[in-house]
């Protein structure tokens, strides 16, 4: 289990989830989004950090012992409720690619504004 959802991790990564880089990492993206959900826009927490992929660079100011795509550019991540996080975690690899493809749009709008 990790940061309360039920997926699969490596123990490396749950260990990653609970250093101060990350910590400090996701108290930015809650601050970013406003204290709110950025899928349902819920104001009731808690509130947890989403990779919207794993597959995009370390930020330049990630140690380099960090593997890539855990640490991204802020863009790369939202802030969900507890419940949303485990809602996309749940669901096909087809519906995540959507879910997930929505949710960046949506993102970038908000920082875009």
């Amino acid at each position: 289990m990790a940061n309360g959802v039920n997926i699969y991790v490596s123990k490396k990564y749950d260990q990653f989830l609970k250093t101060e880089i990350w910590k400090q990492t996701a108290e930015s993206v809650f601050c970013k989004a406003g204290g709110q959900c950025e899928r349902c826009g819920s104001t009731e927490g808690p509130f947890q950090a989403h990779h919207l992929t794993y597959r995009a660079p370390n930020r330049p100011d990630a140690p380099r012992s960090i593997p890539k795509g855990w640490l991204p550019d802020w863009k790369w991540l939202v802030c969900l409720d507890l419940d949303c996080h485990r809602f996309l975690h749940r669901l096909s690899p087809i519906e995540q690619f959507w879910e997930t493809r929505a949710l960046y749009q949506a993102h970038m709008a908000n920082e875009q504004s």
